[in-house]
């Protein structure tokens, strides 16, 4: 028994060599790994969704603004008008023959030309008229005027006619909707401004 103890105790246990990996612990690392996979992956589709988002919300923006300045428009035009009924005709003219390429010949405000201010030129009502139809359209450009043009966007047309009824006008403010337009390019379909084209009515008596 004494020989069976001393043998005992001479024996020496090494312990597990701590280089081999358990499959255990090969296994955790894996799950691991395809955790921070998973989660990247999600990540990503998430980002991409907030910019798709924020980009749809960029362009209804631009769109609320359009239609919000083409509505000031036709309501300064229709004030415009009231303030100038002997020219209500030259308004249905001047809206029928308006080209942004060609400025009026008589400019009836005071306007910076690039050097020096210039003094409005003293106006009949029809050159009245055309002057505002061709200002509410077009704006001015940044060699006319020292200030932001009024037109800030692309409008396409602006109409006055004469109402159904006596002394009344109709006035339209058209304009090409970026959004449409957009969208139309993004499925590649052939598409020109007009039918990406809104507009807005207004009646008004005078």
């Amino acid at each position: 028994m004494a020989i069976l103890k001393q043998g005992f105790k001479s024996m020496k246990i090494s312990p597990l060599n701590s280089s081999v990996s358990s499959p255990l612990k090969h296994h955790q690392t894996g799950a691991s790994l395809i955790e921070v996979l998973v989660a990247f992956l999600i990540m990503s589709v998430g980002f991409a969704g907030i910019i798709s988002l924020q980009a749809n919300v960029v362009k209804e923006s631009f769109d609320t603004n359009q239609r919000s300045h083409a509505m000031w428009v036709a309501q300064e035009l229709i004030e415009r008008i009231k303030a100038n009924t002997a020219g209500v005709d030259s308004y249905v003219s001047a809206s029928e023959a308006v080209s942004c390429d060609d400025e009026p010949e008589i400019m009836c405000a005071t306007y910076y030309d690039g050097s020096e201010i210039k003094k409005s030129t003293q106006c009949n009502s029809a050159e009245i008229a055309i002057y505002d139809v061709w200002e509410l359209t077009c704006g001015h450009s940044s060699d006319d005027t020292d200030q932001s043009s009024l037109s800030s966007i692309l409008l396409t047309g602006v109409s006055v006619e004469r109402g159904g009824k006596p002394r009344s006008l109709n006035v339209e403010v058209s304009w090409s909707a970026k959004s449409v337009l957009d969208q139309v390019r993004k499925e590649n379909r052939n598409i020109t401004d007009e039918d990406a084209e809104q507009s807005i009515q207004s009646v008004m008596y005078f």
